[in-house]
């Protein structure tokens, strides 16, 4: 088996009143995420807030997080920054902790050079044991990588594989071709079928907070061969996903889980978080979502 495969949820982070990590508030959304079944948790990645926060936060909420799972399922910890020696601190820290894996955001912010960011991430897989999982998310970094350039880094024996959130899923066959062993958990969560369908072994994904189940749905009936099964559950994915959009994902993700009863808190500004009709119209459609009886 490998690594890392599965239904993933971006974990949210929770934030007491003075905006520092809220160790009881992570074990909670910890607890809802195995209740709900989600596979493995990916801690302080975009949907965590992380790029707004400092290492020391993020580092308390990955501690948070891994002593929650209590290693009912893997965590795995996203360390990128544009700096390389803060993702390298980040990177020993996880490593300490013992997740299943590391993963890092591509440097982004200055226009860093393709040889530059393969360097980022051979040196930062050289100063960890744990497997590093690229977090290919070129729309986030302002910057991508060629085919040929994720191949040959998927050749570094410290390097498992990748999370593809991208659209040309051309480029993830290839890559499934090109490397059969690596790891590819795809990322967009509107794009699941896609990504399941071009070879990917798993989801890592916001709204896994809320729809692991469906998620996990889509996946098997792909195996399975279903692509009806798997177009009628992408279709409910997309419709919560819809009315998430418009308060902005994080935000109305916190807000539904508050609602809900899972005390999240609030996102950090600049977020805003949405008024409660908006919250209650985005909690309708993801109770009808859920709702295969």
């Amino acid at each position: 088996m490998k690594a890392i495969s599965g239904i993933y949820a971006a974990l949210l982070s929770v934030f007491d009143a003075e905006g520092q990590p809220d160790a009881a508030g992570i074990a909670r959304l910890v607890d809802w995420n195995v209740e709900l079944g989600t596979e493995g948790l990916y801690v302080c990645g975009s949907t965590g807030e992380a790029m707004m926060l400092d290492s020391s936060v993020r580092k308390a909420i990955l501690e948070a997080a891994v002593t929650a799972a209590a290693g009912r399922v893997p965590v795995v910890a996203q360390v990128g920054c544009p700096d390389l020696a803060t993702t390298i601190d980040l990177a020993r820290h996880a490593d300490g902790l013992g997740v299943a894996a590391i993963s890092a955001v591509m440097p982004y912010y200055y226009r860093f050079s393709s040889a530059e960011v393969q360097n980022y991430y051979r040196r930062l897989a050289d100063a960890v044991t744990t497997p590093l999982l690229l977090y290919f998310y070129p729309g986030a970094a302002g910057q991508s990588l060629g085919l040929p350039e994720l191949l040959a880094l998927l050749e570094h024996p410290n390097i498992i594989g990748l999370k593809y959130t991208a659209t040309d899923f051309y480029v993830l066959e290839r890559i499934r071709q090109g490397a059969p062993d690596a790891v590819i958990m795809n990322g967009y969560d509107e794009m699941s079928l896609a990504g399941f369908a071009s070879g990917a072994d798993g989801a890592i994904g916001s709204t896994v907070n809320l729809m692991a189940p469906l998620f996990r749905e889509v996946y098997d009936a792909v195996e399975a061969g279903d692509i009806a099964l798997a177009r009628e559950r992408q279709a409910r994915i997309n419709s919560v996903i819809d009315a998430l959009l418009p308060p902005g994902v994080i935000p109305a993700l916190k807000g539904v889980l508050n609602h809900r009863g899972v005390a999240v808190g609030d996102a950090r500004a600049p977020f805003s978080m949405p008024d409660a009709e908006t919250v209650r119209g985005i909690n309708s459609v993801y109770e009808a979502a859920m709702d295969r009886g």
